[in-house]
């Protein structure tokens, strides 16, 4: 008869053996051929739950609670098992959600990209020029066709040339950057 057998054998008479009642199991353990179990009624006819069986090697009685330490061990390495595939699991879904978000990046800057090209042939078509006043924070469309822009401060007009100096110096004008 093999440990585990021995083990679950002890257990049962032990637990069964306070309730009056054993199953007599280690016939059927150690007899395999034997197809009948036998029950007995009483606790009368019953043995003691530290009472070797007859025909039987005796038991250990440290073999319940070696079965029990070895079932927790097991169960145990199963929990292990399990928390380590659920942490596999998160960081597969976190790797995902990255993956997807450099995608999302991506398309998004792709787009940035399509929409500026998009803007400057239509500024093209129109024959316009975009500007940005970066100390205000405005932004100012006007006739295409000069490398300067320039804008009056009093009355708001851009008037654009050719070379890096303001139209005249009378006025306050502000340099715009093409956009």
């Amino acid at each position: 008869m093999g440990t585990m057998a021995k083990a679950f054998s002890a257990f049962v008479a032990v637990f069964f053996g306070f309730v009056g009642t054993v199953v007599i199991l280690q016939m059927a353990l150690s007899h395999p051929s034997s197809s009948s179990v036998s029950f007995s009624s009483s606790a009368a006819e019953a043995p003691a739950a530290d009472a070797p069986v007859a025909g039987s090697p005796a038991v250990d009685p440290n073999a319940a609670l070696q079965a029990q330490q070895d079932w927790f061990a097991a169960e145990q390495g199963t929990h292990a098992a399990q928390e380590a595939a659920g942490d596999a699991e998160v960081q597969n879904y976190n790797t995902q959600q990255q993956t997807e978000q450099n995608q999302i990046n991506s398309y998004n800057a792709s787009q940035a990209v399509n929409d500026q090209a998009s803007q400057n042939r239509s500024d093209e078509m129109l024959d316009r020029q975009r500007l940005a006043d970066d100390a205000g924070g405005m932004t100012y469309e006007a006739p295409a066709g000069s490398n300067y822009y320039w804008r009056n401060q009093q009355t708001g007009v851009i008037t654009g040339t050719d070379t890096d100096t303001p139209p005249d110096y009378t006025n306050n004008y502000t340099l715009l950057r093409k956009q």
